[in-house]
């Protein structure tokens, strides 16, 4: 089917909590956001809201990263 998106449930509970837990340890570890969304297959917005209800304070666009190749982990 093209153009169609492929359905993805949002997780609750303690999948939630694992997700938000991984997401904001692989951005404070140096991944994008942009290198975050290639990993889940979710959207900028997505990932966005996501650490900002982890808790996690957003670098400025265009920052220097601790990571600049390779796997966000």
């Amino acid at each position: 089917m093209t153009g169609q998106r492929e359905h993805r449930a949002r997780p609750i509970g303690a999948d939630r909590e694992r997700m938000l837990a991984d997401l904001k340890r692989r951005y404070e570890a140096g991944a994008s956001i942009r290198q975050l969304m290639q990993l889940t297959r979710r959207s900028y917005g997505c990932i966005h809201q996501r650490l900002t209800a982890a808790g996690v304070q957003l670098r400025p666009p265009g920052k220097d990263q601790r990571l600049t190749e390779g796997d966000p982990t």
